[in-house]
């Protein structure tokens, strides 16, 4: 089904679809095909989505251009377009009439997509972030304006559509494609495939963007996006972060009767956060949670973050007193470290654990930054103080990915 897709795909942007001038009097052709859903898109690697498919924000996804210049769709060597060459027209991308906000960026670029095989050229979209449960319509276009005449055509079986012809060709004048030919075909004999100057195709897309949904009571790799939790009302929930080996953090909370939805994602990747500076001379670990979700619970909700600073044996390799924890409150660095506890749990892990209503963004640290003089005292309502009784025991010993220096 995708190979036909593909090629169905392939013959529509060759656009012949009707065109019956010929070469000797080409003429403009204006040609709009809408309407495409989310399953003629793929991710980074070439893997497509479903027709129906509700596209993840904060993603990135591809409509792939596949012209062949041969009969084997699969042969990423016969993969050729006219538009693959800048001097041969204009591209105009338009965010379209719905939720335009929601789109960051569209382009266009060539790419390899591993899982394909192949490198062609690609419209690229990029998504915006969001944190709701809502769906948001996009109906992004692009529109190809041809600045020389042109030659684009595909051979297949039969000789149709293409006339044999097997390459896409441009030219500065009229009479110069008239004098050219491919193999027993002269292009001033071409019934299709041929276009004036200013010759328009606009390719419209029609998709849904959202956050799928999971019960509060859910385990997470760190980094993993695309959803909202929703608590169960009045009863326990515990959401878990692991990394590849261990679990990185837990919160745990009791939901209140409006026990409302919240992204729940959290990345440990530094990226380019303005205060990594501040731990380039040590070994700092970030639990950022994107977007400072609410927690709506009955109390305040209990949350773990593991100490990365043990050792084989599973005690601490750095001094207990020396630690210090950050959360980062409208850009500064806050120190927290009075407001919660570091404790062993009952499994032998250690962890730094606070009370909070609101995950943050939170850095341990084996010593002071170095603009310690610039962080301030903690607030009341940033963070306060830890539970009294011990925390859930926690998995084994974690190796946390460190700020690389």
């Amino acid at each position: 089904m995708k190979k036909l897709l593909a090629l169905v795909l392939a013959l529509a942007l060759a656009l012949p679809l009707g065109v019956t001038a010929f070469a000797a009097d080409a003429e403009k052709v204006d040609l709009s095909l809408t309407g495409f859903d989310a399953g003629v898109l793929c991710d980074g690697d070439g893997v497509y989505y479903g027709p129906n498919d509700l596209i993840p924000p904060d993603s990135t996804v591809y409509l792939p251009f596949r012209i062949f210049a041969g009969e084997n769709p699969d042969d990423p060597d016969e993969v050729g377009a006219w538009y693959g060459d800048r001097d041969n027209y204009k591209v105009k991308f338009d965010k379209g009439d719905d939720n335009t906000k929601m789109i960051k960026k569209i382009s266009f670029v060539e790419k390899k997509f591993e899982a394909r095989g192949w490198r062609c050229h690609a419209l690229k979209i990029e998504l915006a972030q969001d944190f709701s449960g809502d769906e948001f319509k996009l109906t992004p276009s692009v529109t190809f304006t041809a600045k020389r005449y042109l030659v684009d055509s595909i051979s297949a079986e039969g000789g149709e559509p293409g006339n044999g012809v097997k390459g896409h060709y441009g030219f500065d004048t009229l009479e110069e494609l008239n004098g050219a030919s491919e193999g027993d075909v002269a292009f001033k004999d071409l019934t299709q495939g041929v276009y004036a100057p200013g010759s328009k195709m606009t390719m419209g897309l029609k998709f849904f963007m959202g956050n799928g949904e999971r019960s509060a009571d859910a385990d997470f790799k760190a980094g993993d996006g695309g959803v909202v939790v929703k608590p169960q009302k009045n009863e326990d929930n515990e959401i878990t972060w692991e990394d590849e080996k261990d679990t990185l953090a837990w919160l745990n909370f009791t939901s209140d009767d409006d026990a409302k939805k919240f992204f729940p994602k959290m990345t440990t990747k530094w990226d380019d956060q303005e205060y990594a500076e501040y731990f380039a001379d040590q070994d700092a670990y970030l639990f950022d949670f994107i977007g400072n979700p609410q927690i709506a619970s009955t109390s305040r909700a209990s949350l773990r973050l593991r100490l990365p600073f043990v050792d084989e044996d599973g005690e601490l390799s750095v001094d207990e007193d020396s630690i210090v924890v950050y959360q980062v409150v409208d850009g500064a660095l806050v120190d927290i470290t009075g407001k919660g506890r570091i404790h062993e749990t009952d499994d032998g892990d250690w962890v730094f654990e606070m009370k909070t209503r609101r995950l943050g963004t939170y850095i341990i640290a084996e010593k002071p930054a170095a603009a310690a003089e610039e962080a301030v005292e903690a607030p009341a309502e940033t963070a306060e103080e830890a539970p009294a009784e011990e925390a859930p025991a926690a998995p084994a010993k974690a190796i946390l990915p460190s700020f690389a220096k």
